[in-house]
C-alpha cells in the first residue's frame, strides 16, 4: 500500500508535465489529441488511486 504513496505524486508530475506540453502545443497551433487523451487517462488514474488510500485508510 505505501507504493501508491509513490506513484500518485509521480503521476502528478507526468500530468503537470503533459498539462504544459498541451499548453504549448494549443500556443503553436498543433494537434492535441495526445495530450488530451494523455491527461484524461492519468487524471482518472490519479483519483481512483488517491480513492484506494482514503478507502484502505478508512478501513483500519
Amino acid at each position: 500500500m505505501i507504493y501508491l504513496i509513490f506513484i500518485i505524486p509521480i503521476l502528478g508530475m507526468m500530468l503537470y508535465i503533459n498539462t504544459v506540453k498541451l499548453l504549448k502545443n494549443i500556443k503553436e497551433g498543433r494537434n492535441t489529441a495526445n495530450q488530451t487523451g494523455w491527461g484524461a487517462v492519468l487524471t482518472g488514474l490519479i483519483l481512483f488511486l488517491s480513492f484506494v488510500v482514503i478507502l484502505n485508510a478508512l478501513s483500519y
